[in-house]
């Protein structure tokens, strides 16, 4: 009896000792993954701070005719992807109308 507890016991603990190894592993990936996107932050930041400090000091005019023309693009940009959208659907239109029977 003593030896089946013992036997177990070593069983259990071999297998915490694995997931201890799997978690250090994963943790090693998540480590390096955040340095990645910690790394692609500070690019984007090098990247995007000048022009904005730039801009927010330029005064208020400044930055409403910037949001200004940024909604414009963004709503070109989005009437263009509607567009594109529609159009690689109608391909499929007459199929739709069989379903629908």
């Amino acid at each position: 009896m003593v030896a089946i507890g013992v036997q177990t016991l070593r069983s259990q603990v071999k297998d915490s000792f694995e997931e201890i190894a799997r978690l250090r592993e994963e943790s090693a990936k998540k480590d390096d993954e955040m340095i990645v996107i910690k790394t692609k932050l500070r690019e984007i930041e090098a990247r995007l701070y000048p022009p904005l400090d730039g801009l927010l000091s330029s005064g208020v005019d400044n930055i409403h005719k910037w949001i200004a023309a940024l909604t414009q693009v963004a709503e070109k940009h989005t009437q263009s992807s509607d567009q594109g959208m529609q159009s690689n659907a109608a391909p499929f239109g007459g199929y739709v109308s069989l379903l629908d029977q």
